[in-house]
């Protein structure tokens, strides 16, 4: 061994093990810690040493070329490359399950980023092999997700039994995990808002699925993967894939919270195949007759939210502005004089702080039928759309229900909701020859990705080139 890696006495686990397999075939069994160049020279002298022990003991010791070091089955190091196909750094690993090798691949953005995981999977390749690990370092790899909670049961006997690994587990308690999903919500969300209808959102489905883990285990202790599989199938019979998948990933950041709060070892959910489903709808977007026809309608319907449907909709349709954000828009946002409307930081009478999605505030030019309504409809409140306090803006759900109505009475499409302005304000911009980084600017959106998804709408030209301007 110390001849055939270069190493002392002192640094024993530069090769793992020179393994004699097969009918007589000598090859590199397992390797840790080094990089490909590394090993490469070092499997250079595996194969000069390989060949002094076949001259000195004879011919019944076949060498097996050092090149075929790098077989699949035989390498189980952790390894880094770069993956141009989604234009990130791929990390490949292999689970050692009893006489099973399983290969698993991570993706990071950045090298550095892949470079420490690789130095992490490498522990874990290590440790998997050796059957030993501590508790902290298992519960860390399945909370990662770099092995299930049964392929770690597996690969370290004795680790499944979680009374007996964890007796100093906490009570399960409910109504703190679900203030600890709340906390963690508020902290990992965009806008830091705990006003904002999304946030609002993902805190009614946390608490949905804690109901569905209070009426059906009372300790968590004993909740299992099954029991979560079983879950997302009666979601399976009630609700949409998006829907299914904003449960599941519920469920995940509750289990956790419960981790991180001593009440379960280990994420059961986390064994969980989640992959994001594909969008199934296509964005709804208006026709020119039917946008006139929408402006034209949105004036005989003055009874809802103190007749401000109009100013909503023209709000949408000519300067592209999500629901919530005509709720919060606010006369001095408007330049009357540019025609130019800014999306910014709000405050409302008792100080609630409101900012745009992304933090992005955006200044938009916009027509002048927009500037002359607005003008028409100018009051001494503080939000263009009034709310049902002073001083307070719109909800945007009373905004929603106003539309439905709406749409309801003129018997309209039931695809036809408020956010169709919006995507036809993008659709008619890259029609009319706006370029992409424009539009992208326009809607706040913070990837030109999001935007790009706009062009479907668009038709193909039959002569794009005549319009060169050479």
């Amino acid at each position: 061994k110390q001849g055939v890696a270069g190493s002392s006495p002192a640094s024993p686990t530069i090769w793992k093990a020179l393994w004699i397999s097969g009918p007589g075939g000598l090859s590199l069994f397992k390797t840790v810690t080094y990089g490909v160049m590394t090993i490469d020279r070092r499997l250079r002298f595996c194969h000069y040493w390989a060949g002094f022990i076949q001259r000195r003991f004879g011919s019944f010791i076949p060498v097996l070329p050092y090149s075929d070091g790098y077989i699949d089955g035989y390498r189980l190091m952790a390894s880094l490359a770069r993956f141009p196909a989604r234009a990130c750094w791929r990390v490949r690993y292999t689970l050692s399950l009893g006489h099973r090798r399983l290969a698993r691949a991570r993706y990071c953005k950045t090298k550095s980023a892949a470079t420490a995981l690789t130095t992490r999977l490498s522990d874990l390749e290590r440790a998997m092999s050796d059957e030993i690990a501590s508790n902290d370092q298992i519960k860390q790899w399945v909370k990662d997700e770099f092995i299930s909670v049964d392929e770690a049961a597996a690969a370290f006997p004795g680790w499944g039994d979680t009374a007996g690994r964890d007796p100093e587990l906490a009570s399960t308690d409910y109504e703190a995990l679900l203030r600890a999903f709340e906390e963690y919500a508020l902290v990992h969300s965009k806008a830091h808002d705990p006003h904002r209808k999304a946030h609002k959102n993902s805190v009614s489905l946390a608490s949905q699925v804690v109901d569905w883990l209070r009426s059906n285990h009372s300790d968590l202790r004993q909740l299992k993967t099954k029991d979560c599989e079983s879950y997302r199938a009666e979601l399976q019979e009630r609700y949409s894939p998006w829907s299914i998948h904003h449960y599941l990933t519920k469920l995940r950041i509750l289990l956790d919270q419960a981790i991180d709060m001593g009440m379960i070892g280990a994420n059961p959910a986390r064994a969980l195949r989640m992959g994001s489903p594909k969008t199934a709808t296509v964005r709804r977007i208006l026709g020119i007759e039917e946008a006139r026809a929408l402006l034209e309608a949105s004036t005989k319907y003055r009874q809802w939210i103190d007749g401000g449907l109009g100013t909503a909709i023209r709000l949408c349709l000519y300067a592209g502005l999500r629901p919530e954000e005509a709720c919060w828009a606010q006369w001095s946002w408007l330049n009357v004089r540019r025609r130019a409307l800014t999306v910014q930081k709000a405050h409302d009478s008792r100080g609630n702080l409101w900012t745009p999605k992304d933090y992005e505030a955006r200044a938009l030019d916009v027509k002048a039928e927009l500037v002359d309504w607005l003008k028409a409809e100018r009051h001494q409140g503080m939000f263009l759309l009034r709310g049902k306090e002073e001083g307070k803006p719109l909800h945007p759900s009373s905004l929603s229900h106003a539309f439905r109505k709406m749409a309801d009475a003129e018997e309209w499409d039931s695809g036809i909701t408020l956010y169709s302005c919006r995507h036809t304000y993008a659709t008619e911009l890259l029609r009319a020859g706006v370029d992409l980084r424009t539009v992208q600017a326009r809607m706040g959106h913070e990837s030109a990705r999001t935007t790009e998804h706009y062009l479907h709408a668009l038709d193909v030209e039959a002569r794009p080139t005549d319009r060169l301007p050479y």
